[in-house]
């Protein structure tokens, strides 16, 4: 998180953006800024929209983003611009292989093939940095050379990176402003976090699926037939949602999952059905993927949707958490996945 959205990801994106908007003239940042504003982030990702860049900001090398804001910056950023870029860009090639590490970095799990080609992208990325900007290298981007040993030792990043630490001050902070009292309030604050802590701990079974929460999310179920013909079950034995949480994931009808079979699988919900031993399972139907652009990093949908075929999944085959069919400039239809696997 620090390193690379709160210190790589400024240097590399205002290099970029200078490159384009001023050394090139591709674009303008004004250009940027409006397709920024204006971009098809989806639900799931609107809230995480940064502010409009300010050129000032660009040669401070330093953009008015948190962390999650230029996470959702960076991972669009080929969608949002990249129809604008020559396809044998150098520069953008740069950008490319950043990508990739970061993708690389997001990974829940790596072989040791994927270190060693993550090692080779880190050495090439920092390389030409220095050879295409003419700037030298951060601290941060010397700690980069170290995350594939770090990964031998430890294991994926994301499961020991500050994301959701630094998420936990927001409710500390929630709790600060809503108490009126300014007398010993780090003790009211560790009260009320243990309070909730033992609320949870009595109350696990329930938290885990937060069951009391979705009984306004109830539906009638509109798939029975294909629910019986995959997982032998009738209507007495399961309840249909519209919306559930999931191991503090929140699933609801008409977000988009992927599943890798031998290649990648793009599935919309179409019902969630919990069963009575609290084992969830997806209607879904398959959406038609036509390639891979390496040009934008993306895969391109079916402009149709064209629907496969409909089937019944178990959760845990899904390997990414929702995400939302992105319309470009040109009317394409791409999805940048969130993580490799």
């Amino acid at each position: 998180m620090h390193d690379i959205y709160e210190g790589i990801c400024h240097y590399n994106m205002c290099h970029l953006i200078i490159y384009y908007t001023e050394k090139i003239q591709i674009f303008s940042l004004e250009t940027l800024n409006l397709r920024k504003q204006n971009f098809d982030y989806g639900e799931l990702e609107q809230k995480n929209v940064s502010p409009p860049i300010e050129r000032h900001h660009l040669h401070k090398f330093h953009l008015k983003m948190s962390a999650r804001q230029m996470m959702c910056f960076v991972h669009f950023f080929s969608l949002i611009i990249g129809d604008l870029i020559p396809v044998d860009d150098e520069i953008w090639q740069f950008f490319l292989i950043f990508i990739e590490i970061i993708d690389s970095l997001l990974s829940y799990t790596f072989t040791r093939d994927m270190v060693k080609h993550l090692k080779i992208l880190i050495e090439k990325h920092n390389s030409d940095y220095v050879k295409y900007f003419q700037d030298n290298l951060k601290p941060k981007h010397h700690l980069l050379i170290h995350y594939p040993t770090i990964i031998l030792k430890s294991g994926p990043p994301r499961h020991f990176w500050c994301f959701r630490y630094e998420a936990k001050h927001k409710e500390l902070k929630m709790y600060a402003r809503a108490i009126t009292s300014r007398r010993n309030i780090c003790l009211t604050l560790a009260n009320k976090h243990q309070f909730k802590f033992a609320y949870f701990i009595l109350n696990q079974k329930k938290n885990s699926l937060l069951v009391e929460a979705l009984e306004k999310h109830k539906i009638d179920s509109k798939h029975v037939a294909i629910i019986f013909d995959f997982i032998k079950v009738s209507t007495n034995n399961y309840i249909s949602y519209s919306k559930i949480e999931f191991r503090g994931t929140i699933y609801k009808i008409g977000n988009y999952v992927t599943c890798f079979n031998s290649e990648i699988c793009l599935y919309e919900i179409l019902e969630i059905i919990l069963l009575k031993n609290n084992t969830v399972y997806f209607v879904v139907q398959q959406i038609l993927l036509e390639l891979f652009d390496t040009h934008f990093r993306a895969y391109k949908v079916d402009i149709n949707k064209s629907v496969v075929s409909k089937s019944v999944m178990n959760v845990d085959q899904f390997n990414s958490p929702p995400l939302n069919i992105n319309k470009v400039n040109g009317g394409n239809l791409m999805i940048r996945l969130k993580e490799y696997f």
